[in-house]
Parts: C-alpha cells; sequence; structure tokens
C-alpha cells in the first residue's frame, strides 16, 4: 500500500467500502459453501481494514452502506438473521481493532481530546471546503485544471471533497456532468429493480451496487476522488446490470404495448381494404 493509490488511508477505507456490498452479493449467488466461506471471510477482513484505517469518512460511509444492504437483504429480503448477525460482528471489530477509530471520533467535536489531530484535522477540512468554493467562483467554466487545486489554495493540500474538487477544477460544467453521471447510476437501479423479479440475480445485484453507490457519495463528501475510478466503474455496472435486466426478463408492459400497437396497424389496415373494396352499386 505505501506509496500507492491507497496510502491514503481514506481512500483505502472507501475502497473496502465499496468492495463490501459486492462480495456480499456474490455471497448470495454462489452456492457452492466453501465459496460463501470465503467471501464471508473477504468482508470480515475488509470491514477489519476500514476500522484499523481510523479513518472517519470511511467508518461513515461504512455505516450507511451496512444500513442500505440491511435495507435491500434483512427487512425487504426477508433474511431476518442478519439483523442479528450484522450487529454482533460490528460490536467485535470495533472492540478487537483499537481505540484509534473511538479517539479520531471523539477528538472531531472536542478540542481538548484533539487525538491524533482529529479536531484540526476537522477545522482545517472546513476551511478547505470554502476555499475551493471560492476558487469556484473565481473560475466557474473551467476551473483552475485537474490537479491544481492544491496549488492555487495556498494550503498544497486536496479539497477533501469530491464535487468542489470537480467544481474548482473542472468547473461547474464538469460538476454538473459528474452529478448527471451519479444520478444516472441510481436511475439505472431503480429501474432495474422495477423490472427484475425479487430474488434473482439482477434483484441481488441491484441491491449490493445500490450500496455501494451510496457508500461511494457517502464518502466522497470527504474524499478527493473525483477523477479517480471508484464513480464511473461503479455506473458502468449499473448501465451493464440494466441492460441485462431489461434483455432478460419478461417485459409484460412492453409485450402489451407491442400487442397494442400491432392490433390497431390490423385494423387500420382492414379498414382501409374494406373502404376501397366497398362498392356502392
Amino acid at each position: 500500500m505505501l506509496g500507492g493509490n491507497y496510502s491514503n488511508s481514506n481512500d483505502l477505507a472507501l475502497a473496502m467500502v465499496i468492495s463490501l456490498p459486492l462480495c456480499l452479493g456474490l455471497l448470495f449467488l454462489t452456492r457452492n459453501r466453501l465459496w460463501k466461506a470465503a467471501w464471508a471471510l473477504a468482508m470480515l477482513a475488509m470491514a477489519y481494514v476500514v476500522f484499523l484505517t481510523g479513518s472517519r469518512a470511511g467508518f461513515i460511509s461504512l455505516m450507511i452502506s451496512a444500513g442500505v444492504c440491511l435495507w435491500h437483504f434483512a427487512i425487504r429480503g426477508r433474511r431476518r438473521y442478519i439483523l442479528l448477525l450484522v450487529p454482533m460482528v460490528g460490536i467485535i471489530l470495533w472492540l478487537t481493532s483499537g481505540d484509534m477509530l473511538s479517539r479520531r471520533l471523539k477528538g472531531t467535536v472536542d478540542e481538548k481530546d484533539d487525538a491524533a489531530s482529529a479536531y484540526g484535522s476537522a477545522q482545517q477540512r472546513q476551511q478547505l471546503f470554502w476555499r475551493s468554493i471560492e476558487i469556484t467562483a473565481e473560475h466557474p467554466l473551467f476551473g483552475v485544471g485537474p490537479g491544481n487545486f492544491e496549488q492555487v489554495s495556498g494550503y498544497w493540500l486536496v479539497t477533501h471533497n469530491a464535487f468542489t474538487q470537480v467544481s474548482s477544477e473542472g468547473g461547474l460544467p464538469a460538476l454538473i456532468m459528474y452529478v448527471l453521471i451519479l444520478w444516472r447510476g441510481f436511475t439505472n437501479l431503480r429501474t432495474t429493480k422495477r423490472i427484475a423479479s425479487s430474488r434473482t440475480e439482477s434483484s441481488v445485484l441491484t441491491g449490493v451496487l445500490h450500496a455501494s453507490l451510496i457508500g461511494y457519495v457517502v464518502g466522497s463528501v470527504f474524499a478527493s476522488v473525483g477523477f479517480q475510478f471508484f464513480p464511473y466503474i461503479l455506473v458502468a455496472y449499473t448501465t451493464a446490470l440494466f441492460s441485462i435486466a431489461k434483455n432478460t426478463a419478461p417485459d409484460s408492459k412492453g409485450s402489451k404495448s407491442v400487442s397494442q400497437s400491432t392490433l390497431k396497424n390490423e385494423e387500420d389496415t382492414d379498414t382501409t381494404e374494406s373502404v376501397l373494396s366497398w362498392n356502392p352499386g
């Protein structure tokens, strides 16, 4: 990890949060018990990594992503055992991963208990946020160029917010496009959910991609990942899943629409032939 793409603890935690729901989907879809155990161990390892990083953004996005998974699979999917299993695993991970995360969460709002510079980091990120808004207002059309916020901000730090990163470095048109791309991902999943039957592969993958995408959006509020591959691969997955669901699921509405259109054309043809062949004599 050192010196690589995930040397930053927030980026590493976000990568784990995005991957966790996908592993859950693969666990549900496989019938091999050995593979189920392998996916379960992978999920435990990734969740443990999120706790070890001490990333507050990663922890928040993990909690929200887990909540979405519980809604899709424990409540709507009627897998009630997950409601008991997930809190138990969460408590065990919390107790065994050390106190770095709890100290940083506490230090975020307590200036006197500034654990690992948590309070100072939170204050600095607020300053970076407002500075990125100022730069967006100064360069609304094209921004200052990808990766150049550090040079012009006066802090030599990134924005720590994907949305203001895109707006300050790419301009407001880039921000609009970025938001529309994310919105398309959620639209694809909503349409796929309506097309796919419950407990099918498409339905399971819709739920896990929904959790991953929401986890990304929440985590991106605290990380400069607007130009990384995270959101675009997720949206590409939703597009592929929507295409698969549309081509494989029975489309009763489409069939009905086609049948009505065909029937109407046949009636129009019969009427035209009757008029042309009518002989008053």
